[in-house]
């Protein structure tokens, strides 16, 4: 699609820190999102519990 191509375009033109930098951004929203979703659909669990739910679904 021509929107991958101009992303890729884009993302070349980043310097390295800031690919990283939003490579990390992009880990932590999704990291906590699942941690969200996790906890809204078993509250039971503990904070423990859900960091190593969250922890194995980045593992698969």
């Amino acid at each position: 699609m021509e929107s991958d191509n101009i992303q890729i375009e884009i993302f070349k033109k980043m310097k390295p820190f800031k690919r990283l930098e939003l490579a990390f951004d992009l880990h932590d929203f999704a990291r906590d999102r699942i941690y969200a979703e996790t906890k809204r659909n078993k509250p039971q669990l503990s904070e423990a519990e859900l960091n190593k739910i969250v922890a194995q679904r980045f593992v698969r």
